[in-house]
């Protein structure tokens, strides 16, 4: 049996998509659909409640009066899953081939020592999407080491499909950590190694009301993105704990996220903030791309940096750290 994992708060624009794209999947196991809504205030419970009256056979709904967070979402549903395997699919998500479970079960029997696969998604709306290269895509085969090179997120949260035993890795602190995503990637790959498909099946949406991207890109002052990042930097210091063979990449990981604080501090001006970050980032930052090199090399001459981020031209980057870091 494979166990389908929905969580949701406040998608009732997206929420149907999601679950009609499960639904229809073709595949020659049995397989169920477990959702939990962390006590939205919109009617998402109510699209639900409608959904499990139609699939009574195939939908559960775990209780979902209170507010626990995405990653507790994501634990409490974990521990209600009876599928030797296990997908996710967040409310704001939705699949985009009809086969893509039973793709990604027939690879999961071939490659028995694998317990993590993925695949890549393209991203944005329902009707503005495109196809994005996802760290993913190269290699088939990849390692903590993969993960960690990018500058944020290695596959999509819609392509996640792994062995329910492999849970037992997620740290004891996962349900505190700022984010999920990028630590499920990283305890499920662990010491072994994951799989990933080249093949689109499904979308991602980045940038979708009340995210964690949207809410960050929406906060003109920074503070909220200042927070996230520092916290994001905690938990990358006691993952790295548990990966020491791989600190350079820790290391190179924890400069992408100061670059990311010191854009933050620009959006309200704080260039004494956004100096001191940098400078931690460091020189390598230069590997994000021509404007992160431009950044750093002027970033003594304040007139110019304070330029360059009225015009906002030369931090396109910053949507991608963003997303990434869903």
């Amino acid at each position: 049996m494979i166990s389908v994992c929905v969580i949701t708060y406040n998608q009732e624009q997206y929420i149907k998509k999601c679950l009609d794209s499960i639904v229809e999947q073709e595949l020659d196991c049995q397989f169920e659909l477990l959702i939990r809504d962390d006590a939205s205030h919109d009617r998402t419970p109510i699209i639900i409640e409608e959904y499990a009256k139609k699939y009574p056979t195939l939908i559960r709904v775990l209780p979902g009066e209170e507010n626990v967070g995405a990653n507790v979402n994501l634990l409490t549903i974990f521990s209600a899953c009876q599928g030797e395997f296990i997908a996710i699919c967040e409310g704001d998500d939705y699949w985009t081939d009809k086969n893509k479970l039973q793709k990604q079960l027939n690879t999961a029997k071939k490659f028995k020592d694998i317990e993590f696969f993925t695949h890549p998604a393209s991203v944005g709306g329902d009707d503005d999407t495109v196809n994005k290269i996802w760290p993913c895509q190269a290699p088939t085969f990849f390692n903590v080491n993969d993960i960690l090179r990018g500058l944020g997120q290695f596959a999509p949260t819609s392509s996640y499909f792994f062995s329910k035993k492999a849970l037992v890795a997620l740290p004891i602190w996962f349900g505190k950590a700022p984010i999920g995503d990028f630590f499920i990637e990283l305890y499920l790959t662990g010491m072994k190694k994951g799989y990933s498909l080249d093949e689109v099946m499904s979308n991602y949406r980045t940038s979708s009301t009340g995210s964690w991207v949207d809410t960050i890109s929406r906060d003109q002052t920074g503070e909220k993105g200042v927070r996230a990042f520092r916290m994001i930097k905690i938990y990358l210091k006691k993952a790295s704990l548990d990966f020491p063979e791989h600190k350079p990449a820790f290391l190179k990981r924890l400069e992408y996220v100061d670059f990311a604080i010191a854009h933050q501090f620009m959006k309200s001006g704080n260039y004494s903030n956004f100096l001191r970050y940098i400078n931690k980032a460091g020189e390598g930052i230069g590997d994000i791309g021509l404007s992160a090199k431009i950044l750093f090399t002027f970033r003594y001459v304040k007139i110019v940096i304070l330029g360059l981020y009225k015009i906002k031209k030369s931090f396109l980057y910053a949507q991608t750290i963003f997303q990434s870091w869903r």
